[in-house]
């Protein structure tokens, strides 16, 4: 394990919605997402970083496939895993460096994306498709 933080977690899918307290675990080959509402799971997702698979509970699958089940097929298969980790989206397409931080601004036919990172935080939206993500880091 190389990191443990709580997090404040809001997503809104085409298949899910919620905006409730997790941790993030990150480890050398996979990145765990677990958010609980009333002491109940509601999301349980593990990335891997050397393989192209995402779990969603018991459910795994490619990254191409979890974009089209849930987010966008159109998406590029590392986009989960960049947003999770805070990295640039789309090989660093449209990057504005900010003092803290980045912004992306990416407009295709397919989507439309703000996506910002700064301290603690990350926010993904895609206009067109109607998904968000925050992140906001919790004080341990």
């Amino acid at each position: 394990l190389l990191t443990s933080s709580p997090y404040k977690v809001t997503m809104k899918t085409k298949k899910f919605a919620f905006s409730d307290t997790g941790f993030m675990n990150i480890y050398d080959n996979l990145i765990n997402l677990q958010v609980f509402s009333m002491g109940k799971v509601v999301l349980d997702m593990t990335v891997s970083l050397k393989d192209d698979e995402i779990c969603t509970g018991k459910l795994c699958n490619t990254k191409h496939g979890f974009n089209q089940t849930f987010l966008t097929g159109a998406y590029p298969d590392t986009l989960i895993e960049n947003v999770l980790q805070s990295k640039p989206i789309m090989g660093g397409k449209n990057l504005k460096k900010m003092t803290r931080g980045f912004i992306q601004k990416i407009i295709t036919k397919n989507y439309v994306i703000k996506y910002k990172i700064w301290p603690g935080n990350v926010y993904f939206k895609d206009s067109k498709n109607h998904i968000i993500i925050k992140l906001r880091k919790l004080p341990k």
